[in-house]
């Protein structure tokens, strides 16, 4: 009894500690322990932790519904780290949460840790995630993030390459077979990085130019197929000969470590040959295989594909998201748009 009674009454003293003047703060100290002896406070701190352990078991089934429905492991990792930073400064069960809660938090993390608009946004649209299931399963009767609207940020610009820096590129990687097949690859298909290193041999049609995309990416998983350049192919066939006289030819996988039973390409060992190549030919922008998923879009754009097909080749469920988030428009296709109406 008289530990939850020193642990409250030390709680007190530290959060007004900067509040009230050591004068004043003793007086407070006296009080409290004056009306606290003759409260009981064992019943009421049983209580909450039993609530606050109702949170993580409602978040543990969170995981296991979104991952069986088939939400990407990254979606659900960041849902989680949000919720659980939530929940551990608002200190209260889920059922009692109200906007106003969720409002101060934002408030709060955005001043104590300086964070941008955008990463503010992303907390709440994490905490949306969880409380949206909630709802979901009638153990909420609202959303209480719901009311709390977007929040505003500038949106950065959407960086593609240029005709000039693939130009260079190229010349940098002429005689690296690998690294120019990755690249006209990437180019051509504009697919996710996760995707790009679990496309087997088996899924590339050399007849048709075609590559089969087994997406892991949405809940409903669906194959879609995207294509081969002319450079793409000759680059791929090129490297996959030269692993056949290298005798590296025994994984399944499309790209492969360079030596025999060489493991299949991973998102890091990906994006490490990015960033050297982003290096090599003093680049002004990051490499990331999103960067070849926008140069991609916004040429199929530029060259007259509708929306809905972009949407359809990249993977998306709506065109939204292309259009946002992935075409770059700038003021030459502005201007030959108009021109050619008007």
């Amino acid at each position: 009894m008289y530990d939850v009674k020193y642990q409250f009454l030390q709680s007190v003293m530290f959060q007004m500690g900067d509040e009230l003047s050591e004068e004043q703060l003793d007086k407070l100290k006296v009080c409290l322990l004056s009306n606290l002896r003759e409260v009981t406070l064992e019943r009421n701190i049983f209580e909450l932790s039993c609530e606050l352990d109702d949170n993580w078991k409602y978040l543990k089934l969170f995981v296991a519904s979104r991952r069986l429905e088939g939400m990407s492991e990254r979606t659900i990792r960041s849902y989680v780290f949000y919720t659980k930073a939530f929940l551990a400064a608002v200190n209260k069960n889920f059922r009692e949460i109200t906007t106003i809660d969720i409002q101060w938090y934002l408030s709060e993390y955005e001043l104590s840790h300086h964070v941008s608009k955008r990463s503010l946004d992303n907390i709440r649209r994490g905490l949306n995630g969880w409380f949206i299931w909630l709802e979901e399963q009638e153990n909420i009767p609202s959303n209480p993030v719901r009311r709390i609207r977007k929040i505003a940020y500038e949106k950065p610009p959407i960086t593609v390459l240029s005709d000039e820096e693939i130009v260079n590129i190229r010349d940098y990687l002429y005689g690296n077979v690998r690294s120019r097949a990755m690249f006209e690859v990437l180019l051509a298909t504009g697919v996710r990085v996760s995707e790009f290193c679990a496309i087997d041999i088996s899924d590339v049609d050399f007849v048709e130019n075609k590559i089969t995309i087994h997406t892991a990416k949405k809940r409903y998983k669906e194959d879609r197929t995207v294509f081969l350049t002319a450079e793409a192919r000759k680059y791929l066939i090129d490297y996959l000969d030269l692993r056949k006289e290298k005798g590296w030819d025994n994984s399944p996988a499309l790209f492969q470590s360079n030596r025999k039973g060489g493991d299949r390409f991973t998102e890091r060992l990906v994006n490490g040959e990015l960033r050297r190549i982003e290096k090599a030919c003093n680049l002004k922008k990051k490499m990331t295989c999103h960067v070849f998923r926008r140069t991609v879009a916004s040429t199929l754009h530029r060259r007259g594909m509708s929306g809905c097909s972009i949407a359809k080749y990249l993977g998306h469920t709506t065109s939204a998201t292309s259009e946002t988030y992935y075409i770059n428009v700038d003021v030459t296709d502005l201007q030959y748009s108009y021109r050619k109406l008007m």
